[in-house]
């Protein structure tokens, strides 16, 4: 996330404000696992979203490049309907027989190669790894996995 300058229609935070910052990150910090760091060492309070960007209560607007909402942004009106329709229909997961699923799941295999006719639905990207993990274990003899701490860099 890159900050920017400007206010965003959002308040900055005064005295007051800055106490119930820090409240609310002792709460967190009580609460959450360890391993659950923060971007920044004096992280900003979020609090709303609007496209591509994140906005701090005390005003400032920050590039989101770090959020899986990358290729909609924030507040996106189509997809904020569509899941209030959904919302108001019917909220479960992929385990339920429903009409919706579907669709969706035929609608996603139809955009794939011929040879790839199967989908299987995963909530995250971790979920996702855990998938491609374990059928690859199930396929091949080698148990290992090689993990890196990022992706490598273009040269």
């Amino acid at each position: 996330m890159f900050g920017m300058g400007g206010h965003g229609g959002v308040t900055r935070q005064d005295g007051a404000d800055h106490e119930e910052h820090a409240d609310l990150l002792d709460q967190r910090d009580a609460v959450f696992a360890t391993v659950q760091e923060h971007y920044y060492a004096d992280p900003p309070r979020m609090e709303r979203g609007w496209r591509h960007h994140l906005m701090s209560t005390e005003g400032r607007s920050y590039l989101d490049m770090v959020n899986n909402v990358t290729p909609l942004g924030h507040a996106h009106p189509r997809v904020e309907q569509a899941v209030t329709r959904q919302l108001r229909r019917l909220n479960t997961n992929s385990r339920f027989h429903y009409a919706s699923v579907v669709d969706f799941t035929e609608r996603l295999a139809a955009l794939l190669p011929d040879r790839l006719d199967t989908v299987f639905l995963v909530n995250s990207g971790s979920e996702a790894v855990d998938l491609g993990i374990s059928r690859h274990r199930g396929r091949r003899p080698r148990r290992w996995v090689t993990a890196t701490p990022s992706a490598p860099s273009s040269p």
